[in-house]
């Protein structure tokens, strides 16, 4: 998942014409916010990660994501006025996913979250198993 995160960043990058570390940054310039705007968009619709787990990948709190689905609707909504973001979402977008399958990365994901699952799971077992030693089961 970290390589496909690299890749947009990467696409995204190359798009904007911006540093790849501009994501990261709290930067309120116009095309550093339209560059996490874009990327946050990706991730919530595309690959439908909840935003509960977007500050996972970009270092931003709940309420900028709720925003920046605001600004992406608002761009829908409204096509007229926000034709470069849009042209901006739709090629990164095309970039990004090209031929692959979506549901494939959506897939991708839910691996990873059961396999973090399964190793809470096997940390409470062990925990679980330290108590019984400890209480003499």
């Amino acid at each position: 998942m970290n390589n496909e995160l690299l890749k947009l960043k990467q696409i995204i990058s190359i798009q904007l014409n911006i540093p790849i570390t501009a994501l990261d940054k709290s930067c309120r310039d116009q095309e550093f916010v339209r560059a996490r705007v874009i990327y946050s968009n990706i991730l919530m619709r595309e690959l439908q990660i909840p935003i509960g787990k977007m500050n996972q990948y970009l270092t931003k709190d709940r309420s900028s994501f709720y925003h920046y689905q605001k600004q992406h609707n608002n761009a829908y909504e409204h096509p007229k006025f926000y034709k470069d973001y849009i042209d901006d979402y739709e090629k990164v977008k095309s970039m990004f996913l090209g031929d692959q399958d979506v549901m494939l990365k959506r897939w991708e994901i839910e691996i990873e979250r059961l396999n973090q699952v399964r190793v809470d799971i096997n940390a409470r077992l062990d925990k679980i198993e330290k108590e019984m030693v400890d209480v003499g089961m």
